[in-house]
Parts: C-alpha cells; sequence; structure tokens
C-alpha cells in the first residue's frame, strides 16, 4: 500500500513535469487528499518534505532524458 501510494505519486509528478507551478497543493488536489494530509503522509513515509519529493522525482526524470 505504501509503494502503491508512492508510485502514484510519483506517477503524477513525472505527468506534470512539464508545468512549472505544478507543486504540493496540485498534487495534492489529484491525489485527491486535503494539502496537510499529503504533506503529513509524505513526511511520515519518506521523513521528507513534499517539496523535496517532487524536486528529486524531477531530477531523476531530467537524469533518465
Amino acid at each position: 500500500m505504501v509503494e502503491s501510494f508512492l508510485q502514484s505519486l510519483t506517477d503524477l509528478v513525472q505527468a506534470n513535469i512539464g508545468n512549472p507551478l505544478f507543486g504540493p497543493k496540485e498534487l495534492a488536489s489529484q491525489m485527491g487528499m486535503s494539502h496537510s494530509s499529503l504533506l503529513r503522509k509524505v513526511r511520515n513515509l519518506t521523513g521528507k518534505p513534499v517539496n523535496q519529493l517532487i524536486t528529486e522525482i524531477r531530477l531523476t526524470k531530467a537524469r533518465e532524458m
């Protein structure tokens, strides 16, 4: 379940990679969660803030390209 959640999150970030305005609020909306719930859940699962996780996903995708 945790891996499924993180995979969904990663997929959404990658799908919006070209949108410079895509951030935690948009991610929470697309995940069907409140902003605060997303922040808490991501921090609890990864130990990282959502902004950092989004940046890391973007950098990983950029390296793949």
